[in-house]
């Protein structure tokens, strides 16, 4: 049995309170630390860098002050706040989710991590990380951060997310709780993986557990953790049409719910089959499936953009109507007025066509 699993393990609580007191960054939602706030941060920091989160998080305050606020909006309004953060399935799980505690709990977020894992889109970290962040409760919250130090810290071979590993984290950090706030344990050990036990170029010269770091001492920092194989991306070419009718209404198209970006706005296209070449034949035959008679013009520009493992070029043409659009649009096209388009949630991709479109007005 390795040796950090003996009852006794080296103590590292007094020096990671003491960097977090002196190194922890200044955040919106630790400044009086209300339960909506820390939540919010919870799902907007996932898959997002802390900067955008930042400022995406202060934005959305300003619009949606209260957790009741979140639940009373429309899903178009709380999507096109999301825009840009990706993972929109968050922002569904956060309006589903404030619903629920408006309903059950009379709008006050729960405390219990039993109860917290009972709203959509709270999985075990997220809810370790809201009771022990929001409520102080001694709940231990490991994230990729805490796994990364740890298995710095104890050298541990193995892969990270090997039950027995993490149930030594939890028992860890547990003891640490014992001994400092768990709202301080929690946000250290973050804190501490995400500006010095860093995944590359970590700052072993100036941690404060140095000399306790057991791969530190084995000079196998670069080992661990153990790098787990990742998804191959996925790289897919989408030929794009931008098409105004004479009273300059844009054709756009949204995403089926159920889908990856469900719900979003794009402006149609179709995907370029394999290594097939991209040609403007192929728009045009999309659109005549589709029912409408138009002529594929001039291009426009290249727009790249990325969600889960799919990274996407999108070559976009403006087009032109060979004859009016019919009266009735088929299922999940709209004719939408210039004015309305600020008002709708795209994707990156979109959006980025969306400002090449407006520059060159």
């Amino acid at each position: 049995m390795p040796d950090f699993l003996t009852p006794l393990p080296p103590p590292f609580a007094e020096e990671l309170v003491s960097w977090f007191r002196k190194h922890g960054r200044s955040l919106p939602w630790r400044k009086e630390y209300l339960p909506y706030h820390v939540w919010l941060s919870e799902i907007m920091l996932q898959q997002t860098q802390m900067e955008r989160g930042v400022s995406y998080f202060l934005r959305w305050i300003q619009r949606f002050p209260s957790l009741r606020d979140v639940a009373e909006a429309s899903e178009e309004e709380i999507l096109k706040y999301w825009e840009g953060l990706g993972y929109y399935r968050r922002a569904r799980n956060l309006k589903a989710a404030a619903e629920k505690i408006l309903e059950r709990w009379k709008g006050e977020l729960p405390q219990s991590p039993e109860e917290l894992l009972q709203l959509p889109g709270v999985g075990e970290y997220t809810a370790g990380a809201i009771a022990s962040i929001a409520w102080n409760r001694r709940v231990p919250a490991i994230d990729a951060n805490v796994e990364r130090f740890f298995a710095r810290y104890l050298d541990w071979e193995g892969s990270p997310k090997e039950k027995g590993f993490r149930r030594t984290l939890a028992s860890l950090i547990e003891k640490a709780m014992e001994e400092y706030a768990p709202r301080e344990i929690t946000q250290a050990l973050m804190e501490f993986g995400a500006l010095c036990c860093t995944p590359v170029k970590p700052g072993c010269e100036r941690c404060p557990l140095e000399k306790r770091c057991l791969a530190r001492l084995r000079h196998v920092v670069p080992l661990r953790p153990r790098q787990e194989k990742k998804k191959a991306s996925v790289r897919r070419i989408v030929i794009v049409g931008v098409l105004q009718d004479v009273r300059g209404n844009y054709l756009l198209c949204r995403r089926p719910e159920g889908e990856i970006l469900g719900g979003l706005w794009e402006f149609p296209g179709v995907e370029v089959p394999g290594k097939k070449e991209v040609s403007r034949k192929i728009l045009e035959n999309f659109f005549r499936e589709k029912g409408f008679a138009v002529r594929v013009e001039e291009r426009l520009c290249s727009v790249r953009h990325s969600y889960t493992v799919n990274r996407v070029l999108l070559e976009v043409y403006r087009c032109s109507w060979r004859k009016e659009p019919p009266s009735f649009m088929p299922e999940g096209f709209f004719l939408i007025s210039p004015c309305e388009l600020e008002a709708l949630s795209f994707h990156a991709g979109g959006r980025k066509i969306l400002e090449e479109i407006k520059r060159r007005a």
